[in-house]
């Protein structure tokens, strides 16, 4: 089984410290069955998609505007996954962007891991409480989980609004997430779904802030990673009924020119 991963950002607009390789090797062993090959990848900048989300990154202000503008070059990444024999597509952004898209136009399992941490979170617990990266990015995230019809699970969504700047301390993170996270204890949360992939798990596992706050948190990599295997298994993917494909379209045709 080869599943491929896709970054958001195109390479050198993305705020992750990883190398491909070093990323691979780091989803390889803590998340794949024996047998799974991993590989991982960032889109092309198409459009000049990086540049804006590389800049609301670095001002704290993630809105879901750079989500929109990134989805075509993610939608090409999964079809050129599909063309080179890929089995799963599993895209690491919380929010899914391009996802819905990527399934009108491959056949393999397309999985965004903020829909399928979601959904997994409503079956464990009945309240959720939601850790957003930055206040500007709730907005959105609340409207992505009112389509994902989770809505009625959320007991709150907290932003954590960790420092973003180079220089950055990985405890002075931590304890934003858990100021985050205790106030959705306070709110009545019994689970705690981080929906900010670049810091949970990517900069901290989960299991770091679930030992802060004493409650179960949600690792939305591991949930991709698990669902996308799951599919591959048991050769399931979505359903051509929902997601007519009506031509065959080829990733050479979607380009910035």
């Amino acid at each position: 089984m080869k599943i491929l991963v896709i970054n958001v950002a195109p390479e050198g607009y993305c705020s992750m410290k990883q190398t491909l390789e070093e990323e691979a090797r780091f989803i390889q062993e803590t998340y794949a069955s024996p047998g799974t090959q991993v590989e991982c990848c960032f889109p092309e900048n198409l459009a000049g998609a990086g540049a804006i989300h590389l800049k609301q990154m670095k001002a704290g202000a993630v809105c879901g505007f750079s989500h929109h503008v990134l989805a075509p070059t993610l939608v090409k990444k999964a079809l050129e996954a599909q063309e080179k024999g890929y089995d799963a597509v599993v895209q690491t952004n919380t929010n899914d962007p391009g996802v819905e898209a990527s399934r009108f136009v491959v056949r393999i399992p397309v999985v965004g891991i903020g829909k399928a941490s979601a959904h997994l979170a409503s079956i464990l617990a009945d309240r959720i409480g939601v850790i957003a990266p930055f206040d500007t990015s709730i907005p959105n995230i609340h409207r992505v989980l009112q389509l994902y019809g989770v809505s009625g699970s959320i007991s709150s969504i907290v932003a954590a609004n960790p420092p973003t700047g180079a220089g950055r301390n990985l405890e002075e993170v931590l304890r934003c997430f858990e100021r985050a996270g205790v106030k959705c204890l306070e709110d009545g949360a019994q689970i705690l779904l981080p929906l900010c992939g670049v810091f949970i798990p990517m900069t901290f596992p989960a299991r770091a802030l679930s030992e802060r706050v004493g409650v179960q948190v949600i690792d939305p990599l591991a949930v991709g990673m698990g669902l996308a295997e799951l599919f591959v298994r048991f050769g399931l993917t979505h359903s051509a009924k929902a997601y007519p494909s009506l031509t065959k379209i080829m990733s050479s045709e979607i380009s910035s020119s």
